[in-house]
């Protein structure tokens, strides 16, 4: 070490996680002068700056901006030891809830055998997405009756007929194996997900997914109407518990 120096250690501060922008050994600042500290990038979180504590309670540093070598020289008890300085992380939040291709679902019965199947043209099937390096729980399901076109009561109600949306349900099947968690909702109605979870992304282009695929289920003998065109007739609504900051 030359005389009138002292170094800083830079610590990615992320257990395990890949951190880039890291210095390969500690960097040797000269006493009296200014340095620049270098900003980290991780996958998953804005970096925000680096602090004299791992818990970001100490003093912050910002990054890529003049810090003054005596200001970080005196948080030493050794003026020519060593400074570590910790990098302190925001969580990004960015999610796709859910996806489907077109992004809405369209079926279509026989008004015969009063058979149900999805639209030609319309998927059933999709995935909801998360792109976070932390898991998200699902929480709740919710059934949203749209409101009629002709501007009184549902729209449910104005196909089907009065009383009709406690006999028309929309059903959401989560996961791939045939006994995957399943929710039944009728307009107005809504159901607990607790226990389902979208896994972390493991990459920008790798994210976290599980699978949804929705359905539709009329009562029997319930009256089905026939329409020139497709009508919207409910929305389903997903709450879901953010994880928190680290």
């Amino acid at each position: 070490m030359l005389w009138g120096t002292f170094q800083i250690r830079l610590d990615g501060n992320a257990g395990e996680a890949e951190v880039e922008g890291l210095p390969d050994g500690p960097l040797e600042v000269r006493v009296g002068s200014v340095t620049v500290l270098p900003e980290a990038k991780r996958f998953g979180y804005r970096f925000q700056h680096w602090n004299a504590e791992a818990d970001g309670s100490g003093e912050p540093f910002a990054a890529n901006a003049e810090t003054d070598a005596d200001a970080l020289q005196a948080l030493l008890q050794d003026p020519t030891g060593t400074l570590t300085l910790y990098a302190q992380w925001t969580l990004c939040y960015d999610m796709e809830v859910p996806v489907c291709s077109p992004g809405s679902v369209t079926f279509e019965a026989d008004s015969t055998t009063g058979e149900v199947r999805v639209a030609p043209g319309s998927s059933a099937e999709g995935a909801i997405r998360s792109h976070m390096a932390a898991p998200v729980a699902l929480d709740s399901l919710a059934c949203e009756g749209l409101p009629a076109r002709s501007g009184s009561g549902l729209e449910l109600e104005a196909l089907f007929g009065p009383g009709s949306a406690s006999q028309v349900r929309f059903t959401a099947s989560f996961g791939d194996a045939p006994s995957a968690p399943k929710a039944s909702l009728c307009a107005g109605g809504s159901a607990s997900l607790a226990g389902l979870t979208i896994p972390a992304a493991a990459a920008a282009d790798a994210p976290g997914e599980l699978a949804v695929a929705y359905g539709l289920e009329l009562d029997e003998g319930l009256p089905i109407p026939t329409l020139r065109e497709a009508a919207p007739v409910a929305r389903l609504v997903y709450t879901v518990n953010l994880p928190l900051q680290p």
